[in-house]
């Protein structure tokens, strides 16, 4: 509307105006009686739409903030070993008592005088429990032997066997004794037994190991060890413990095994896994590998003879971050190997050396992988052995003795350690 009204105060410039409560209305110019019809101002337009996102990928989220392990505690001297001292008495030296300790070779604590393991006999299923022949001493194998010796009874056991049993067995199936249970010698009571896989709904259960099928000495003692085979989905665990670690807490395991078999499938392992016998996730376990099962490595070896001892964390079983260089990782093909895991908060410690003499080395001491989600660690405090977390069952391997504790222990609490099992005399 436009124009000018040149004098306010004239009659033609007066109007009755007239608006509703929602603002619309009329004015009505009062010399003519002409109606002039109002309404409220519009609202502003609405702004412009952005502008389309440019073709492409969208940009990646912005990294996670960098992972900062906590401060390491000073860690005092420690004082020499007293006499007769076994690892456990080291650890609990070092503030960092075990809370699984597994041996079918000795005893892990100078005062423990209880069973190592139980052995099975297949043609009765009776069981008798493998002792020490002193105090903190080496096994009494001579149970075994004359537990295990009546070949006549096994032959028929094995022909009823391979009648009636509707799963792949190995040949000679089953051997005339199996290990049945192996005895946890820390206060906490985390025994291992054969695993009962179907009740996590897998089937069949797994098998246990043939007693007699590796024969050794210790420092002249004869002993026997646990030989997961070919072909058998061999294993024992606890998903029920009490003081292994759990979420992103701290912890050391070392296992001795013999450097001389294995192979390149999943997982011939000991160590902290799932509860529920399934994949959990990345993180979710951490036990120490022994084989050459190199195909989780982002970048693999030029040789993939290996052996090498790996960190299994599941979805995956890693001798270093993702960017170590592959070839510059150590083999372990001693006749008995000290394999040791340490994890805590960010990072993850590899050592490993030979049982029989020497030294125990840092194979790898730095961040966990970058890739997958193992920060922050989300462990679930299982044990295993012989198996994955999840129950995969394809490796092999000869295990003698393993031990978890609390902690991320010290590299001083490392060598005695490895000093006591080299004077523990493992082959000799």
């Amino acid at each position: 509307m436009g124009g000018f009204l040149d004098d306010c105060n004239s009659s033609d410039a007066q109007f009755t105006v007239s608006f509703s409560a929602s603002g619309n209305g009329t004015l009505v110019h009062k010399a003519t009686g002409l109606c002039v019809s109002a309404a409220q101002m519009p609202k502003p337009p609405p702004p412009p739409p952005s502008p389309p996102h440019p073709p492409g990928p969208k940009p990646p989220p912005p990294p996670p903030p960098p992972c900062i392990p906590p401060a390491p505690s000073p860690s005092p001297p420690l004082p020499p070993a007293p006499p007769g001292a076994q690892p456990c008495d080291i650890y609990n030296m070092s503030g960092n008592p075990c809370v699984a300790a597994h041996s079918l070779v000795r005893a892990l604590y100078s005062s423990y005088d209880g069973p190592l393991y139980s052995v099975k006999r297949s043609y009765d299923n009776t069981t008798v429990n493998v002792t020490l022949l002193s105090a903190g001493g080496y096994v009494n194998a001579s149970i075994v032997d004359n537990f295990c010796q009546n070949m006549s009874m096994l032959a028929a056991v094995q022909k009823r066997q391979a009648l009636l049993n509707d799963r792949t067995l190995p040949p000679g199936w089953p051997p005339l004794c199996i290990i049945q249970d192996i005895y946890d010698q820390s206060p906490q009571g985390n025994h291992l037994t054969i695993y009962n896989a179907s009740k996590n709904g897998r089937n069949p259960p797994d098998l246990g190991v043939n007693a007699t099928a590796v024969r050794t000495t210790a420092n002249g003692h004869p002993v026997y060890a646990a030989y997961f085979q070919d072909h058998a989905c061999q294993g024992y665990r606890n998903d029920n413990t009490s003081g292994i670690a759990t979420g992103d807490d701290p912890e050391t395991e070392y296992m001795i095994v013999s450097g001389e078999h294995y192979n390149a499938f999943c997982c011939f392992d000991y160590g902290n896994a799932e509860t529920s016998g399934h994949d959990n996730g990345d993180g979710t376990m951490e036990a120490i590998y022994f084989g050459n099962d190199v195909r989780w490595w982002k970048d693999p070896p030029t040789n993939t003879t290996g052996p090498w001892i790996m960190a299994d964390i599941e979805n995956g079983m890693y001798a270093g971050d993702d960017h170590i260089d592959p070839n510059s990782i150590p083999t372990m093909g001693y006749p008995f190997v000290t394999a040791m895991l340490k994890g805590k908060p960010c990072e993850f410690t590899i050592k490993g050396g030979n049982s029989q003499e020497g030294s125990i080395a840092k194979l790898y001491d730095g961040p966990r992988p970058q890739h997958g989600a193992y920060i922050p660690m989300k462990k679930q405090g299982a044990i295993i052995l012989g198996t994955g977390g999840d129950n995969s069952c394809g490796a092999v391997g000869t295990w003698f003795e393993g031990v978890m504790v609390t902690g991320y222990t010290s590299d001083a609490t490392d060598d005695m350690i490895q000093a006591n099992i080299v004077a523990a005399g493992f082959g000799k």
